[in-house]
Parts: C-alpha cells; structure tokens; sequence
C-alpha cells in the first residue's frame, strides 16, 4: 500500500532531488554575487593590462635584457674594427 500525499504539498513539483546532486531543468544555478563582481574585475584588469602590453610594449626587465644585447653587440663591434692610423686621408 502506498500512502498518497495529500493538501498543498502534493501540488507543488520537486525541484531538487535528494538522491542526486541534479538540479531540475527549471531551476537556474545560484551565483555568489561577491564572486562574480571579483571575477569580472580581473578579467577587466586583465584585458587592460594586455591592451597596454600591446600600447608600452616590452616590460622593465625585457628593456634591460635588450639594451645590455646592444651595448655587448656594440662592444663586439667596435673590438673587431679596423683602424687605419698609419694613413691622414679620410677617402681610404
């Protein structure tokens, strides 16, 4: 024999099952406001900091790295120059 529910209760459709971790398909998912305000305020920083990578360039120590490569290239250069210094005319 099963026992029918009966008053107000019975009408009202189950919208989670206890059995399982489903939601029913009319019910939406719950948002933590606090966590979707600070997901998007880093992904707005994020796309701001790409765009003034793409506006600046190359960060601090990237410029460093590249002036120190040009000074050592410039040093190697200038190592491997030939002087003439027996010779007073600048044509050869």
């Amino acid at each position: 024999m099963s026992k029918k529910l009966g008053g107000p209760a019975a009408s009202i459709p189950r919208l989670w099952h206890t059995r399982s971790n489903h939601y029913h398909p009319t019910m939406s998912k719950v948002v933590n406001l606090n966590q979707f305000r600070k997901s998007k305020a880093r992904a707005d920083k994020r796309a701001k900091a790409d765009e003034n990578a793409v506006t600046f360039g190359l960060t601090k120590d990237q410029k460093a790295r590249a002036r120190k490569a040009a000074e050592t290239d410039k040093k190697k250069l200038d190592q491997h120059k030939i002087d003439d210094q027996g010779s007073d005319d600048p044509t050869t």
